[in-house]
C-alpha cells in the first residue's frame, strides 16, 4: 500500500503544481479581456483572436483545473448530506462514485478527446474567424485534462482504500465536518 500511496501523492504533486500554474492563466485572461474592451472603446480596434485567446484560457484552466479540484476536495458534491455521515461511509460513496463515474467517463473523454483534437491537428483546423487562431491547440486540452482527472481520480482511490483499510478509531467520526474522507485536511 505504501507504494500506492507514494504513487497518489506524486499525482497529488504534479495536480498541484499544475493547478498553482493555472492562476497565471486566470490573470492572463482577464487583462486581455481588460485589454480587449479598453481598445475597443478608446480606439474602436478589436482582435477576434484576443477573444479566442481568452477562452483558450479559459478552456485550460477548467480543464486542466478539474484535477487539482478534486484533489483539494473543492469538487461538487451534496455536503448537507455528507457531512452527516461518517468518514468511512464517505469513503465508501466516493469510491463508488470515482470507480463508477470518474474514472470511466475521464477514459472515455480522454480517448475521443484524443481523435478529435488529432483531427484538427492532422487537417491544420483553424477558426471560423477571420483572423482565428489554430484550433488544435484548445481541442488538445480535453484529453490533456481528462487524463489528469482520470490520474487525480486514480489517486484519490488509492486514499479512500487507505482510509477503509484502517481501523475505525482511526478515522473521524459522523458530524465531523473538517474531517477528510481520505485521512486528510483539504489544502
Amino acid at each position: 500500500m505504501h507504494v500506492l500511496l507514494g504513487f497518489a501523492d506524486g499525482i497529488d504533486r504534479i495536480s498541484q503544481g499544475i493547478g498553482r500554474r493555472l492562476i497565471w492563466a486566470v490573470l492572463a485572461s482577464v487583462l486581455l479581456a481588460a485589454g480587449s474592451a479598453l481598445s475597443r472603446k478608446l480606439f474602436a480596434y478589436y482582435f477576434n483572436w484576443w477573444s479566442e485567446l481568452q477562452w483558450y484560457l479559459f478552456g485550460a484552466v477548467f480543464l486542466l483545473g478539474a484535477a487539482h479540484m478534486l484533489q483539494l476536495d473543492e469538487h461538487v458534491r451534496v455536503d448537507v448530506l455528507a457531512r452527516r455521515w461518517s468518514a468511512r461511509v464517505r469513503a465508501v460513496l466516493e469510491l463508488v462514485a470515482l470507480c463508477a463515474v470518474a474514472v470511466p467517463i475521464s477514459a472515455i473523454m480522454a480517448c475521443l478527446g484524443f481523435e478529435h483534437a488529432w483531427s484538427a491537428f492532422r487537417h491544420g483546423e483553424r477558426s471560423y474567424m477571420a483572423d482565428g487562431l489554430v484550433i488544435w491547440p484548445v481541442r488538445t486540452l480535453v484529453p490533456a485534462g481528462f487524463v489528469l482527472f482520470g490520474l487525480q481520480s486514480l489517486a484519490e482511490i488509492v486514499r479512500r482504500i487507505d482510509v477503509l483499510r484502517s481501523p475505525p478509531a482511526a478515522t473521524a467520526s459522523a458530524g465531523d465536518e473538517t474531517a477528510h474522507p481520505a485521512g486528510r485536511t483539504p489544502r
